[in-house]
């Protein structure tokens, strides 16, 4: 797929508590798929790089991505309002849907822990348009922070299941780890992304299992396009992978996990 660097307008932003905020901007672009990422700058920035960002929902000449503040990037694209513009560049990587499973008899899992949930919840929406039959669980370590990301990304409530670390004044949602409650036996495959050790768990309970599973990687990124190669990971059977042009998605399986 073409990649293209545009500057795009800023049609929404929605700010979800935790300096989490969800930005909507115009992307008349090559459109993404799910587990695709873009690099995006404010047209007015104090940094060189541009920061890395899931995409969480695309449409007709748009994109969505949430983002949270981390150091100085990020905070100025938070500070964004609409009608500003941004660089985006993009879209760039691997996306889930080689991964989808084909005519499963059990259902597929997406698993995400916190931000993670973005790319996720694209691919959700790809889920659905292919009948394929899936199950959702999120992971949050405030699950009133997650209800108010699930809201903001347009997921039914009914439709994700919460874990949480502090579960204070929230029904429905269930105390702990999110890879607590991962029962890979019940699955056709697994596609999670979140913290490293989520995903290292997550993992391994799969391989136990005898399950596929596929993760969304996350690593500083400076370019984006694999010249750098600052975002090389460690695979097995050794050597690195480039997140940024051989992923984000890998096999958990070809993935060297620090166990």
């Amino acid at each position: 797929m073409k990649k293209q660097s545009l500057c795009c307008r800023l049609n929404g932003k929605r700010e979800l508590g935790g300096g989490v905020v969800r930005l909507d901007f115009e992307w008349p672009g090559p459109p993404p798929r799910a587990g695709q990422f873009f690099m995006v700058k404010p047209a007015r920035s104090s940094v060189f790089l541009a920061r890395p960002l899931s995409v969480a929902a695309c449409g007709v000449n748009a994109a969505a991505f949430l983002a949270a503040v981390r150091g100085k990037g990020t905070a100025e694209l938070a500070a964004m309002t609409p009608g500003e513009q941004a660089l985006l560049t993009g879209p760039f990587g691997k996306d889930w849907a080689g991964f989808m499973p084909q005519n499963a008899a059990k259902p597929a899992l997406l698993l995400s822990g916190g931000l993670g949930i973005a790319p996720l919840a694209a691919f959700s929406v790809e889920l659905r348009r292919a009948s394929v039959n899936f199950d959702f669980l999120a992971g949050f370590k405030r699950s009133a922070d997650g209800i108010n990301i699930i809201s903001a990304l347009g997921i039914g409530r009914d439709e994700v299941e919460i874990a949480g670390e502090d579960i204070s004044g929230q029904s429905n949602v269930r105390y702990g780890l999110v890879t607590d409650f991962l029962d890979a036996q019940n699955y056709s495959a697994v596609f999670a992304c979140g913290p490293a050790v989520m995903m290292r768990n997550a993992a391994l309970l799969c391989r136990k299992a005898g399950t596929p599973c596929f993760v969304s990687l996350e690593t500083r990124m400076a370019c984006g396009t694999g010249a750098c190669l600052g975002c090389a990971v460690p695979v097995k059977g050794g050597g690195y992978r480039r997140c940024c042009a051989d992923g984000p998605v890998f096999d958990a399986g070809e993935v060297f996990f620090d166990e």
